[in-house]
């Protein structure tokens, strides 16, 4: 994927629950923070990585995570958005 400044526009959004073993939605591309804290995601490789201290309304972006893991997440309500239509 190529990095780019140019924004697109979200098909879907829905809230998501950290688990060590929920596969999510292959079109998700960015995840919103609403609730500030660490946030732990696995990729499609199965690298695990912890975000640490994500501030509150927070977007991470430009991955398609494989889990957000509940394992290391300490943030709540977090919201991902999907680019792609269904």
């Amino acid at each position: 994927m190529a990095l780019t400044t140019e924004r697109q526009k979200a098909y879907r959004h829905q809230t998501i629950t950290p688990s060590d073993s929920t596969v999510l939605d292959r079109t998700i591309e960015a995840i919103l923070v609403i609730g500030a804290g660490d946030v732990s995601i696995e990729d499609r490789f199965g690298t695990v990585i912890v975000y640490p201290s994500v501030p509150a309304f927070t977007t991470l972006e430009g991955f398609a995570p494989k889990h957000i893991r509940a394992t290391g997440t300490t943030s709540t309500n977090i919201v991902a958005w999907s680019t792609q239509p269904e």
